[in-house]
């Protein structure tokens, strides 16, 4: 990944400078092609190699989405296998299929649970602290959340009771200005 933004920043720094380079100096350029053609070839290195070889368990394959390359990850290469094979078979049935991987299988997923959670605990509670984690995060950004859709409003509020207390016609106050950029902003943090 660290290659495909290194990629990316030498495009947009390169076209930029190229032509100016190649008029006035032409090493400076070479170098920057150079590294251009480097960065290019590193990219689609990365994105073909494969991540690692084959995992068996239990004499079974395990999930390949893992093992492959990341090319054949995001354009499901790695299930090409499965579908022929279900093509192929009239019946298609579980024993065909992969073994699921550590994050999948349910054997580690209840030996996790059974860990977490003592007989004398309540169903709640022990769920709570299986999953303490990723539910203080949700709490967390959904409370981030409503402050953020609540800001525009209280901006807009703001902007208008300062417009209504103004006494005078020569001008605006500058905490009006400040108001109407974080307006700005909230909306678009807001919209993300």
């Amino acid at each position: 990944m660290a290659t495909l933004v290194h990629l990316a920043m030498g495009f947009l720094q390169s076209f930029v400078y190229l032509r100016h380079l190649y008029e006035s100096y032409v090493p400076a350029a070479a170098l920057v092609t150079a590294s251009l053609v480097i960065a290019l070839g590193l990219a689609f290195a990365s994105i073909s190699l494969v991540r690692r070889p084959g995992v068996y368990r239990g004499g079974r394959v395990v999930d390949r989405m893992m093992s492959t390359s990341a090319y054949e990850r995001f354009t499901f290469g790695w299930c090409s296998d499965i579908l022929k094979l279900a093509r192929l078979k009239a019946e298609f049935k579980v024993e065909d299929l992969p073994a699921p991987n550590h994050s999948t299988r349910a054997i580690d997923k209840a030996a996790a649970w059974k860990e977490a959670r003592p007989d004398t605990t309540p169903l709640w509670r022990s769920l709570f602290w299986a999953y303490k984690w990723p539910f203080l995060i949700q709490v967390s950004l959904s409370l981030a959340d409503g402050a953020i859709s609540y800001l525009p409003y209280w901006c807009q509020l703001q902007i208008l009771s300062l417009l209504e207390r103004r006494h005078n016609e020569k001008g605006l106050d500058s905490r009006v200005w400040v108001f109407v950029i974080a307006l700005g902003a909230a909306t678009l943090t807001s919209s993300v």
